[in-house]
């Protein structure tokens, strides 16, 4: 039923649900770990469990649409981003190299923001610019390609590397070329044989 979906997003309510979802055949159908964003956590993302996720090849998932709503809200998602990027490896909390998503989650207009406003977010909690736009652009698309390999996988026989022309299914250019070139020379030549011919017959005469 999972792969009916095009992007599956798992938020886990205990650290062991966490590990049953990290490890396979679960991790190979979700793309996103939803981590809570308004109200405080069920339970502490530690840094080796931010590896596995990272290692499986998924994103950790935030809503900023909660830093908007109250005051409260704003508390526990500044808080939960920042215990995220404290847990994710130093490349990845000052490069944003891979693991943090930032998702609207809004259900008003009044909760959407433009992607500059968004990043900015990021970088009050200490981490660098380029993690906040890496959280809008550069892990989204890691995951949306990650569910896109999942619904299409790739084919068991790829095509040959040079095409269709390497295995003789459609001619090449040069291939026709020296096809028509052969003809050519084949009908010159038994033209200047039957010329040949009578030429003797008229000698003969």
């Amino acid at each position: 039923a999972l792969r009916s979906y095009d992007v599956v997003a798992v938020a886990p309510g205990s650290e062991a649900v966490l590990e049953r979802v990290l490890t396979s055949p679960a991790r190979e159908l979700i793309d996103l770990v939803c981590l809570p964003s308004a109200h405080a956590p069920p339970f502490s993302l530690r840094p080796h469990a931010a590896r596995r996720v990272l290692a499986a090849g998924l994103q950790l998932e935030l809503c900023y649409s909660a830093a908007l709503r109250d005051a409260a809200s704003r508390r526990h998602f500044f808080a939960n981003l920042r215990a995220c990027l404290e847990a994710l490896p130093g490349a990845a909390r000052k490069r944003g190299a891979a693991g943090l998503v930032l998702s609207s989650g809004a259900d008003e207009p009044r909760l959407l923001r433009e992607p500059r406003d968004v990043a900015s977010l990021v970088s009050l909690v200490g981490a660098g610019p380029l993690a906040g736009r890496a959280a809008l652009a550069v892990n989204p698309f890691r995951a949306l390609e990650r569910a896109a390999r999942r619904q299409y996988p790739p084919p068991l026989a790829p095509p040959p590397p040079h095409g269709l022309c390497s295995i003789g299914l459609v001619p090449t250019r040069a291939a026709a070329a020296v096809a028509a070139a052969s003809a050519g020379g084949g009908a010159s030549g038994a033209g200047g044989e039957q010329q040949h011919h009578h030429h003797q017959k008229m000698r003969r005469r």
